[in-house]
């Protein structure tokens, strides 16, 4: 029979190896900086995001999220300036991923900015890996930016990749009620163009 106190002693021993099995001594800092990150993003403080985001990578270099919330945050801040280097979110995104970060975020940042900068392939791939993760797809902190701008940036990218029946398909998915648009008319291009346009100013 199993002695009194030596039962006690290994239940105590249990109860310790369990929780340093779930808590890792770095995880919560972590966590409540990307969330106070994401919080500050969507009040529209994005030094304050910045700054948590980055105290989020200092505590724990591998977290993919703080990484795809300053890649969001340098793109907000970089769309105010006149002359702005998105590679710099960029980089950001490619890290994200790169640290293994499986939300639609950093995808859809991907997407939008390689579509900018006119690299068509890799927008395209990445706004298809934004879809597959996350058809419904909406920026936390930002609800104007969704899946329908990630087909419109894919609709432009076929377009510039000269795909115009694909870029036809992705302009339906944003809006399939719209007047049909005939791929045998000589000004189809002309016209598909315009739709996309039309897009562009809706979804500003």
């Amino acid at each position: 029979m199993m002695n009194g106190r030596f039962a006690a002693a290994l239940i105590l021993l249990l109860v310790a190896a369990c929780g340093n099995e779930t808590t890792s001594p770095t995880e919560a800092p972590v966590v409540t900086q990307v969330n106070d990150g994401w919080n500050r993003f969507a009040d529209g403080d994005y030094e304050g995001a910045l700054q948590s985001f980055e105290k989020a990578i200092a505590t724990d270099s591998n977290i993919g999220d703080g990484y795809n919330g300053i890649g969001w945050t340098r793109y907000a801040m970089a769309r105010g300036e006149e002359s702005p280097d998105l590679t710099v979110p960029l980089s950001y995104f490619d890290r994200a991923v790169a640290e293994g970060f499986e939300g639609a975020g950093a995808q859809a940042g991907r997407c939008l900015i390689l579509n900018i900068l006119s690299e068509y392939g890799q927008a395209v791939d990445a706004g298809k890996r934004v879809v597959a993760i996350d058809p419904a797809f909406v920026l936390e902190g930002d609800g104007s930016i969704e899946i329908r701008d990630i087909h419109l940036a894919m609709a432009q990218s076929y377009m510039g990749l000269g795909d115009y029946d694909k870029a036809l398909e992705q302009a339906l998915i944003i809006d399939p009620n719209r007047d049909p648009i005939n791929p045998n008319s000589g000004n189809f291009v002309q016209v598909l163009i315009s739709r996309l346009q039309d897009l562009q100013q809706e979804l500003d």
